[in-house]
């Protein structure tokens, strides 16, 4: 590699508090707590690599001890840092620490209205928390913006109305994006993932809520397979080009839904 990626992607931690049913970790840990000084060199490394972007993510970021000093250390570098949380930390002491810290934007997940984002993260109460905390970073100034990761449960057949519906939490929350990812199927439970027909299904409703919401962004990976679903042609991955996934032991693979012996 001559040149590192400009777009980074870092797993700060492998623990969750969460369960989700699409994630292949589902909520254990899998890969041995980094130190602090592991993570201090990664992010040195990054500054030194002059990488332009980096968002931080898990596991669940915010249980990483030394988040704030690592976004202190990318920032002061020219860093644009950002952070993928489930949004479970519902304290204006959190919306605070985003807001002292400099922090670009703050991405939290939003897979549907209440009952169908409680059921994907099997935390009842999962979905107030997460407006809570969008609430608390919007009186806070910070910059936030959901994801959502399509799924059987919030976008096929008749399930495609869940998505009109965070179309409008995404408004009414004052976000500033809105991203959809696509659900990368595992070995665990293929029946919960959007199958090709499904996903090639959903071009025109996405093209809809497009045109209804300036905020809305198709992830990298969905706009690759809705083109791949499509017959459109490929300018082929990223992953590994221009982005990179950073695992919590430092080890590189081409992107973070690859999975974790892909490094």
């Amino acid at each position: 590699m001559t040149r590192f990626p400009t777009f980074v992607e870092w797993e700060l931690t492998d623990r969750c508090d969460l369960a989700c049913v699409h994630c292949h970790r589902a909520g254990g840990r899998r890969i041995a707590e980094p130190t602090v000084a592991l993570r201090r060199g990664i992010a040195d490394r990054l500054a030194a690599a002059g990488v332009g972007s980096v968002a931080l993510s898990g596991g669940e970021p915010t249980l990483c001890p030394d988040l704030w000093p690592i976004v202190e250390r990318l920032k002061g570098a020219g860093i644009l840092v950002t952070l993928i949380t489930n949004g479970r930390d519902d304290s204006t002491d959190f919306a605070a620490q985003c807001r002292a810290s400099g922090l670009d934007l703050v991405w939290l997940s939003l897979d549907g209205p209440e009952e169908v984002h409680d059921r994907i993260r099997r935390l009842t109460g999962a979905f107030a928390r997460v407006l809570r905390t969008a609430g608390n970073l919007a009186a806070s100034g910070v910059p936030f913006g959901f994801m959502t990761t399509l799924l059987a449960a919030n976008a096929a057949g008749a399930n495609e109305a869940h998505l009109d519906a965070v179309s409008r939490i995404v408004t009414d929350a004052g976000a500033e994006l809105w991203q959809l990812g696509w659900g990368v199927p595992n070995a665990g439970s293929p029946e919960l993932f959007l199958s090709g027909g499904q996903l090639a299904r959903l071009r025109e409703p996405l093209a809809r809520l497009a045109a209804g919401n300036d905020r809305l962004r198709l992830g990298e990976g969905l706009a690759m397979a809705l083109d791949t679903v499509g017959g459109m042609a490929q300018p082929g991955c990223p992953a590994g080009r221009q982005v990179v996934a950073v695992a919590p032991d430092g080890r590189l693979r081409g992107c973070s839904c690859l999975p974790d012996d892909a490094a």
